[in-house]
């Protein structure tokens, strides 16, 4: 007869209310961990309003950015250090509206009714405005953390890069075509 310590064991089976709180607990472990990586949703009245307003904002600072933009063009050529901070305050109603829920196509969307509705403005409504905007950026710019400061300068950089670049192309088009025989 074998020894009964040298008998194979069988595991013990959990008790079925134990088993069926273990698998709740990970059910629950699990959605809360699908919460936390799940992009985080615009539902909120709040928010709503806010990437309305910064929409609203985004594209009053375009049209400035696109008025220093055609001064460029024109051969302005101390433009660039304001079209930095343009841009930038611009661009920071976008990342926080980002970090607020919103997302693509719906940010995109916004913005691309903000332009059509103020591309009717006069200079009148839009200057106003567009001081509002700037005003109301600069604290939020100021409010991010040094390295979310870094990655908007960064793109903001190269955004008037471009903006320049193709000004300068268009610039040089113009007054080569005004030189034309």
């Amino acid at each position: 007869m074998p020894h009964p310590a040298s008998a194979p064991r069988r595991a013990a089976r959990p008790a079925p209310a134990i088993a069926a709180l273990a698998r709740a607990a990970s059910a629950a472990l699990f959605a809360l961990a699908a919460l936390a990586c799940a992009p985080a949703r615009a539902d909120d009245d709040a928010d709503r309003a806010f990437h309305l307003h910064a929409a609203a904002c985004a594209a009053a600072l375009e049209i400035d950015q696109h008025a220093l933009a055609h001064r460029a063009a024109q051969g302005a050529t101390n433009v660039r250090d304001e079209m930095l901070q343009v841009t930038r305050l611009g661009f920071t109603f976008v990342a926080i509206a980002w970090k607020r829920g919103l997302r693509n196509p719906e940010g995109d969307q916004l913005l691309a009714a903000a332009r059509k509705e103020q591309a009717a403005w006069p200079a009148a409504r839009h200057a106003p405005f567009a001081a509002a905007c700037r005003a109301e950026a600069q604290p939020l710019f100021d409010d991010a953390t040094a390295v979310e400061r870094w990655l908007l300068d960064r793109r903001v950089a190269k955004k008037v890069d471009q903006l320049l670049a193709k000004a300068q192309a268009q610039g040089a088009s113009g007054s080569a075509s005004a030189h034309a025989p």
